[in-house]
């Protein structure tokens, strides 16, 4: 399943839809008012693992500041309200970046490796990954 930290899309341009490059990273306002939308998806969804695509989701989904290159890789417990178990939580560099820097796929295919093996071990201890 594939979510966005807003349920809109914000735009440089609002009256050109079309124009190339008229992509913004949401504001914190705007990704505030959507969280709930989003943290609703999850309590639903009931995933085991979460990867966050970069920097944006990242750092509001973790609530900071640091950019995505301090904290890419690492696993944390992610704590959803509504949940009693924490989700599995990997946050990766998003696949525009890639486009940007592509040195950075090594790290985002160590990342993918990782996340792999965490859905293998799941199998192993009996939980079905797409329930």
């Amino acid at each position: 399943y594939i979510a966005n930290m807003v349920k809109c899309h914000p735009m440089i341009d609002p009256t050109d839809n079309t124009r190339r490059g008229n992509d913004r990273p949401p504001t914190p306002d705007e990704m505030a008012v959507c969280s709930p939308f989003l943290m609703a998806q999850i309590r639903i969804i009931r995933p085991l693992f979460i990867v966050a695509l970069g920097n944006t989701a990242g750092k509001a989904l973790l609530k900071t500041e640091e950019g995505i290159s301090k904290f890419r890789g690492k696993w944390v417990d992610f704590r959803v309200e509504g949940l009693t178990e924490p989700i599995r939580f990997l946050p990766t560099y998003h696949p525009a970046a890639l486009l940007r820097n592509p040195a950075l796929k090594k790290d985002v295919w160590e990342d993918m490796k990782n996340l792999k093996s965490a859905l293998e071990a799941a199998v192993q201890t009996g939980i079905d990954p797409s329930s």
